[in-house]
């Protein structure tokens, strides 16, 4: 294993070596692409405004690979390039750097392997990509996902063997959700299996990250990514079944003005909740205890349930009530 680190290290400097300005700016845009505010807004857009279906499918394709490279972050704890570079290989440490712009290195939290941009990249635009009937759409969408992976060995905060299995694990489960979704999705009665399987997975990597950090195995920084996202899978396997037993939104009433309000809410909501509730985390706990991460549990799970229930219901709720209105003036005026 320390040959072939070795040999990651090996690329990454190569890399390195060949930076260019305008390369640095090129790649440091397309890794944003993978960020989580990405993900947040690109489902949000989708669930709420144009496709819930298509939305569902992105994020079953996203928690269920996150749930397995999370777990799998936590479980292998391999360092950073740059701690490696710097513990295990002095070698490489004067001819390679991470390379910290639009907040490249600083953004690269928790553990190295696999990647997590990889991950959600893949998940994203691999959905879009397999929904789209033009080959030069699906082959566009497709190279936003490379190049989002390929970015993270350019910027040097992964290496090669982090952005491969990344792209398996994420791969397969992208091909296993497009042969099965449509099948489950049109059959109610497997909400609770499909449902119940990513709240399992996540339930599993957020209880493995809780407790390597409760036992000291791993600081709060690097098992807080796991704890996190886990945490929304498991508050989006009880929203997808509480919206699609109880709610039955429908994205694509409304009018546009209407849907925009409806995005603006949805991810206003989200990143008020996100920020918000850990303001407040910070006024009680100390930033790495375990009440912290309670606060990061609670809070990750409650922006997914917001986005999907809270502004679906809500959005329901005031479409009956037009209708009623509706109603009543037709009576009065006959």
């Amino acid at each position: 294993m320390t040959a072939f680190l070795e040999w990651n290290m090996g690329i990454l400097t190569v890399l390195a070596e060949h930076r260019t300005a305008i390369l640095d700016w090129f790649f440091a845009a397309f890794t944003w692409l993978g960020s989580e505010y990405v993900v947040i807004v690109t489902v949000c857009l989708l669930f709420l405004c144009i496709d819930k279906r298509l939305g569902y499918r992105m994020a079953f394709v996203f928690f269920l690979s996150s749930a397995l490279v999370q777990g799998l972050k936590v479980l292998c704890r391999i360092d950073r390039p740059w701690v490696l570079a710097e513990r295990d290989y002095p070698q490489y440490k004067d001819r390679y750097s991470p390379l910290e712009l639009l907040g490249s290195k600083s953004g690269a939290t928790g553990y190295s392997f696999p990647s997590g941009h990889t991950q959600s990249s893949l998940a994203l635009y691999g959905t879009l990509a397999l929904q789209s009937k033009k080959i030069w759409v699906k082959a566009g969408l497709f190279l936003v996902a490379f190049l989002v992976a390929f970015s993270r060995l350019y910027l040097g905060v992964h290496t090669p063997f982090d952005v491969v299995v990344s792209l398996f694990i994420t791969g397969g489960v992208l091909l296993l959700v497009e042969s099965l979704f449509g099948r489950l999705y049109d059959n109610p009665k497997a909400d609770c299996y499909v449902a119940g399987l990513v709240f399992l997975l996540s339930l599993a990597a957020l209880i493995l990250g809780w407790l390597l950090f409760a036992k000291g195995i791993a600081e709060k920084k690097d098992a807080a990514d796991c704890v996190k996202m886990a945490a929304c899978g498991v508050g989006f396997a009880i929203g997808y079944v509480v919206e699609r037993r109880y709610i039955r939104f429908d994205p694509k009433v409304g009018t546009v003005g209407e849907k925009v309000l409806r995005l603006l809410c949805g991810v206003g909501g989200v990143f008020a909740l996100k920020e918000g509730l850990k303001a407040l985390g910070k006024l009680v706990f100390l930033p790495d205890s375990m009440g912290m991460m309670a606060v990061d549990v609670l809070r990750y799970m409650l922006m997914l349930l917001f986005a999907l229930c809270v502004v679906p219901a809500l959005t329901v709720k005031i479409q009956r009530s037009k209708k009623t209105e509706k109603k009543s003036t037709g009576c009065e005026e006959q």
